[in-house]
């Protein structure tokens, strides 16, 4: 397989250059990025969250029994068993130091990164995702020099310096056009992927990650009872035409226009993401997460590339994306 540089979550979870050195036995988002066997044989340097939620070097070292995207990035047994120096989502979602010191509670991903036993131990002004997910003990305690996902979803404070070249997530859900129109006091990724296009303009009531994503133009066109995750994925204009019915994360993200259409078998995350408004036209062999997020209307003029690696069907296919002219290849 060819490498593929990460070029930030537009890549999706997925392939970092050499990521499926082997057999990848895809067992869904459920089980994470999904450490796949042998995943992080070596070291993985840590590409950001293109390499996912899943792998500063010899995070499973152990054996992940995956409970599910609920518990978060889900801290598998022995997930934490060393200190965990946050180098990524990996560590965002999910564990700054003592996270799971205890016993983890998932309370679901609606939750935030769930605030497991003593998470909100003091008092936590969520300000969003970046704060969301990410502040266990101490994790904001002075200047949060964002490590990893608190980077990722963009670097608090002067992150729309100028402009952004965008290195990462943020660049992902971010950029719709006219995104840093103006300033962005946005610093976490509640309104960080929000900007969108007028998004911000009246006030928005941050209510955490659900009401954080939810972005693309018009997409508060009336009211947005955001009830979970599947605000976030939810982003395409016109996504919310009708009524969504969120059936929580796995069914969540999926419901994007016509999504189901007929019925949804909820294959887990990887089906469950992908969906923006005519991304089902035709068959779509679900291709994981970078599929899934991020077919958004529009974005084809930007010409970005998307690569997304066939987790169920283990093929590679490449997308290029340039002035709406769509190329893929199967490999």
């Amino acid at each position: 397989m060819e490498a593929k540089a990460a070029q930030g979550w537009a890549v999706g979870v997925m392939v970092a250059a050499g990521l499926v050195v082997g057999e990848m036995a895809v067992w869904g988002w459920v089980v994470g990025v999904m450490v796949a066997a042998g995943l992080v044989v070596g070291e993985m340097a840590v590409w950001g969250w293109a390499v996912g939620v899943m792998v500063a070097a010899g995070l499973v070292v152990g054996v992940t029994a995956a409970w599910g995207w609920a518990v978060g990035v889900m801290v598998a047994a022995g997930l934490v068993v060393w200190a965990m120096a946050a180098r990524g989502w990996a560590v965002g979602g999910m564990v700054a130091a003592g996270l799971v010191v205890g016993e983890m509670a998932a309370r679901g991903w609606a939750a935030g990164a769930m605030v497991a036993a003593g998470l909100v131990v003091g008092v936590m002004a969520a300000r969003g995702w970046a704060v969301g997910v990410m502040v266990a003990a101490g994790l904001v305690g002075g200047t949060m020099a964002a490590w990893g996902w608190a980077v990722g979803v963009m670097v608090a404070a002067g992150l729309v310096g100028g402009e952004m070249a965008a290195t990462g997530w943020e660049g992902w859900v971010m950029v719709v056009a006219g995104l840093v129109v103006g300033e962005m006091a946005a610093w976490g990724w509640a309104a960080g992927a929000m900007a969108a296009a007028g998004l911000v303009g009246g006030e928005m009531a941050a209510w955490g990650w659900a009401a954080g994503a939810m972005a693309a133009a018009g997409l508060a066109v009336g009211v947005m009872a955001a009830t979970g995750w599947e605000g976030w994925v939810m982003v395409v204009a016109g996504l919310v035409v009708g009524e969504m019915a969120a059936w929580g994360w796995a069914a969540g993200a999926m419901a994007a226009a016509g999504l189901v259409a007929g019925e949804m078998a909820a294959w887990g995350w990887a089906a469950g993401a992908m969906a923006a408004a005519g991304l089902a036209v035709g068959v779509m062999a679900a291709s994981g997460w970078a599929v899934g997020v991020m077919v958004v209307a529009g974005w084809a003029d930007w010409g970005w590339v998307k690569a997304a690696t066939g987790w169920g069907a283990g093929a590679t296919v490449a997308v290029g994306w340039a002035d709406g002219e769509a190329v893929v290849t199967l490999g």
